[in-house]
């Protein structure tokens, strides 16, 4: 006998046939198991064509990684070398002075987590005894190779119950299993539009334009907001991006690489800022490149985005007085210029009169 349950009225057992290693009195080797899984008696043989046998009838498994439905609800799993697993613990809110028994059994809430599909017959169940002492045990759930497919991630997740009846605080847990290729998921789907502040959006089809209108210099600088989204609904690729301005006239802000944009999620610190020291029409071209990437360590370029944003700084009215070179002359300027006249030499006559103005 190699193990077998103190559970009452639980069967299950394993036993073992040992065998002398070459004939030796020092070193034995295992040569068959047998365990016994509800009502169906499993055994494991190395000196038959057929390794696996069930009820006496031998077990052939359609591919690697497949699983075969017993009778009691329980299955068997041919294990492949690189196959998946995923590790949960199970916790006590405290140490007992006797064994704990805890009972999982991997559950799919819905159609993102691995099911009796992906096992190819009931999902995987089982127990994990928390000794007397401790307060955690953990166990392994086993995936079919292949589980994922082409798809690049999947959730895994067990729900728990006990079997002495202790309240349970936690009934689930959940991991995420991820493929070890790059694969494409639902790819990222980025949206740009005008969050906040002035001037005219419009645009479709990742071509846009901002216009922020006519604007007298001197006057304050103006800002507008916008906001890069990725609205691909859950779940979906992460959206990244990097951005090239070309043109003048203008001050942005957060046009370094994007950090990735889970699904629904959105970036709201591209902000542009008008430049009020040029006169003129002024125009600059920011373009967007999206990247569809992954945790597979898949990325893609997705098409890029273009946004015109174009303004014209007009000189105010006391600018264009001061570029004329016009004076005017105040009252003690004229009365010294007036004297200044009278006391030319060689003049026996002046007619003088007030100067006001000189042009």
């Amino acid at each position: 006998m190699l193990a077998q349950s103190t559970q009452p009225n639980d069967s299950f057992q394993v036993q073992a046939r040992l065998q002398p290693w070459t004939q030796g009195s020092t070193v034995s080797v295992i040569t068959m198991l047998a365990a016994q899984l509800g009502t169906d008696r499993v055994t494991f043989r190395l000196d038959r064509g057929s390794p696996v046998w069930v009820n006496g009838t031998p077990v052939t498994f359609a591919q690697n990684g497949a699983a075969v439905a017993l009778s009691g609800g329980s299955s068997l799993m041919d294990y492949l070398a690189g196959q998946t697993t995923g590790t949960f613990t199970a916790y006590l809110t405290s140490a007992t002075g006797t064994d704990t028994v805890i009972d999982w059994a991997v559950t799919a809430p819905d159609a993102g987590y691995f099911g009796a599909a992906t096992f190819g017959a009931t999902p995987p169940s089982g127990f994990v005894i928390v000794p007397a002492g401790q307060i955690s045990a953990t166990f392994t759930v086993t995936l079919p190779a292949g589980a994922l497919g082409a798809l690049p991630t999947g959730n895994l997740q067990v729900t728990i119950s006990s079997t002495n009846r202790d309240p349970v605080f936690g009934h689930t847990a959940q991991t995420e299993i991820d493929n070890s290729q790059p694969v494409q998921g639902n790819p990222a789907v980025p949206q740009l539009g005008l969050l906040a502040g002035s001037g005219q959006f419009t645009g479709a089809n990742n071509v846009y334009t901002l216009n922020l209108g006519t604007l007298a210099a001197g006057e304050g600088s103006l800002q507008s907001r916008l906001q890069l989204s990725n609205v691909a609904l859950s779940p979906s690729d992460l959206l990244g991006a990097t951005f090239a301005v070309t043109g003048s006239g203008f001050t942005n802000f957060g046009t370094q690489q994007l950090t990735p944009l889970s699904a629904q999620s959105s970036f709201q610190s591209l902000v542009i800022e008008t430049d009020a020291s040029q006169i003129g029409p002024q125009s600059e071209t920011i373009t967007i490149n999206p990247i569809d990437e992954n945790v597979t360590g898949y990325t893609g370029a997705l098409a890029p985005i273009t946004l015109k944003v174009t303004d014209t700084l007009v000189a105010t009215a006391a600018t264009a007085a001061g570029a004329t070179g016009r004076h005017r002359l105040g009252r003690c300027a004229s009365h010294h210029l007036r004297r200044a006249l009278l006391q030319l030499p060689g003049r026996r006559r002046v007619h003088a009169r007030p100067l006001h103005h000189i042009r």
